[in-house]
C-alpha cells in the first residue's frame, strides 16, 4: 500500500497528461430522429439543403411596391397608388405591381415578382376600393426578408461535436431535414466503495451511511450526455475492487468513489495497477477538495478515483470528466470546446485560504438587487448540502491566500449543461 501520494499535480498539469491518455469513444454513431436528438452530439456536419427562408418575403402586413415610386411621399403630400390584387398566404405570387401598382400582401407571403420592397399597411390610407395613398417612401429591401437570410444553401450549419439544442432542431426541422447523425452517448461506469456505504433505499443500522455519490453523478454526467452503469456499492476488499473495475472494462470511464486516499483500506491505487497496465498515472492533484484523486489507465480504459466526501467527488468530477469528454470526442472531430457555464459576481465576505492547493468553494448569489453579491458557504467535504445551498463556485489560485471582501470573480455554473463554442459559420466549398 502506498503511504503518501505519488506527485500532486495542478489541474493543467493533469489536463496534459489526460489529453494524450484518452482514448477513443468505444461508442459509435448512429442516425436518429431531430425529435430525440436533443442534448446528443453530432457526429457529422450538417449544411444546408435548401436556402432558408425559401424565398424573399414580406415582413410585414401592407403593400409590396417598386420603391422608387414611394420616392418623395409624405404625409403632406402622400403617394397615390393602384391596388392590382393581393398575394394569399402559402402560394407562389402571380401578380406583380407595375408603375404606381401597389399588391396587397401578409406577413411571411412570398414578394411578387418586380416588387422590391413593402409598406407597412399603418403608413398607408384605402381612399378606395382600388386606391391607397402612401405616407411614406421606403428603400429598396426595406420590411423584406431575402432568399436565404437566415442561411444559404449549402452553407455549414451545424459542426460535428454540436451537442444540440432546442433551437438547432427547430433550425433543422425548418430545412426538411428530420434525422441526424449522432454519437452514441459516452458509457461511464459507476463504483462505490466502503463497508459503512448502503444503497440509499436501505433500512441503514449505526455507523452506515447511504450511497450520496453514485445517485449524484449519475445525475450530473447524464446531465452532460453520458450514459451512466451502476455497478453498485463494493465492500472495503482488493479482491471485490479488483473484479468490480475489471467488470467494467468495456465502457468508456469508470468512476471510482472513495478508497483513492492511503488509508489501509484504500485499495483503489493497487486494484489499478494490478488489473493491467499502465496502471496509476497520477496520484494527487492539487486542488481543495479533491487532494486524494486517482487517475489510472487499463488497457484503453481511464479509470477515475474520486474521493469519498460527496463535495469532494462532485469538485473534482466538474473539474475532470468534461475535459475527459471533450477529448474522447475530439478524436471524432475537432469542433467540441467544453467550459463551464461562467457569470460575474462579487464577494460579500473575506476568504482566507492556504497557498499551494487551488481552492474551490460553493458560493450562492444573494438576491439580484443587491448588485450580484456572493457570499460562500462554509462546510467540510463530506457535507452535500454545501452543494445543494450553492449557486456555483469559485477558485481562489494556488500561490493566493484568500480574497477581500468586494473583490470581483467568476462564479462557475454546476446546475448548467456543457457550454459548446459557437463557430463562424463556413460555406460548403470550403470543406
Amino acid at each position: 500500500m502506498n503511504s503518501e501520494f505519488l506527485d500532486l499535480k495542478n489541474l493543467k498539469d493533469l489536463e496534459e497528461n489526460l489529453f494524450g491518455l484518452v482514448s477513443d469513444l468505444k461508442t459509435g454513431s448512429s442516425f436518429t430522429s431531430i425529435h430525440e436528438a436533443v442534448d446528443k452530439f453530432l457526429a457529422s456536419n450538417i449544411y444546408a439543403p435548401e436556402s432558408l427562408p425559401p424565398f424573399t418575403r414580406s415582413a410585414v402586413d401592407g403593400y409590396a411596391v417598386r420603391a422608387r415610386d414611394t420616392f418623395g411621399a409624405s404625409e403632406i403630400q402622400p403617394a397615390l397608388f393602384e391596388i392590382k390584387g393581393e398575394v394569399s398566404m402559402g402560394e407562389k405570387a402571380k401578380i406583380s405591381p407595375g408603375r404606381g401598382e401597389a399588391v396587397y400582401i401578409p406577413t411571411g407571403a412570398m414578394l411578387p415578382a418586380d416588387a422590391d420592397s413593402c409598406i407597412m399597411i399603418e403608413e398607408t390610407d384605402r381612399i378606395a376600393e382600388d386606391r391607397i395613398e402612401v405616407f411614406t417612401d421606403v428603400s429598396p429591401g426595406e420590411n423584406v426578408i431575402k432568399q436565404g437570410d437566415d442561411i444559404e444553401e449549402d452553407e455549414l450549419l451545424l459542426k460535428s461535436g454540436h451537442r444540440l439544442r432546442a433551437q438547432d432542431i427547430g433550425a433543422l426541422a425548418g430545412l426538411g431535414i428530420t434525422e441526424v447523425e449522432v454519437f452514441d452517448q459516452p458509457e461511464i461506469s459507476l463504483i462505490s466503495t466502503g463497508d459503512e456505504i448502503v444503497p440509499p433505499g436501505n433500512k441503514k443500522k449505526d455507523g452506515e451511511i447511504r450511497d450520496i455519490n453514485t445517485p449524484a453523478l449519475a445525475a450530473l454526467f447524464e446531465k452532460w450526455g453520458a450514459q451512466t452503469k451502476n455497478y453498485g456499492i463494493v465492500p472495503d476488499r482488493k479482491r471485490d475492487l479488483k473484479k468490480s473495475i475489471s467488470d467494467c472494462l468495456s465502457s468508456d470511464l469508470i468512476v471510482v468513489s472513495g478508497g483513492s486516499s492511503v488509508g489501509h483500506r484504500d485499495f483503489t491505487l493497487d486494484a489499478i495497477n494490478e488489473i493491467g497496465s499502465p496502471g496509476i498515472i497520477q496520484h494527487g492533484l492539487a486542488v481543495k477538495p479533491g487532494k486524494p484523486t486517482v487517475v489510472g489507465k487499463i488497457d484503453d480504459t481511464l479509470v477515475l478515483g474520486l474521493p469519498g466526501n460527496p463535495a469532494s467527488a462532485w469538485v473534482v468530477s466538474c473539474l475532470i470528466v468534461p475535459f475527459v469528454f471533450k477529448t474522447m470526442l475530439e478524436r471524432k472531430t475537432s469542433a467540441l470546446e467544453t467550459r463551464f457555464q461562467v457569470a460575474r459576481g462579487k464577494l460579500k465576505n473575506q476568504i482566507a485560504s492556504a497557498r499551494g492547493r487551488s481552492e474551490y468553494i460553493p458560493v450562492k448569489f444573494l438576491s439580484p438587487h443587491e448588485s450580484n453579491l456572493i457570499k460562500p458557504i462554509f462546510g467540510k467535504s463530506n457535507l452535500i448540502t454545501t452543494l445543494v445551498e450553492a449557486d456555483g463556485f469559485i477558485n481562489i489560485e494556488a500561490e493566493k491566500e484568500g480574497l477581500e471582501a468586494g473583490t470581483g470573480i467568476e462564479v462557475y455554473s454546476v446546475d448548467r449543461d456543457l457550454g459548446l463554442h459557437s463557430e463562424e459559420r463556413v460555406v460548403k466549398n470550403e470543406r
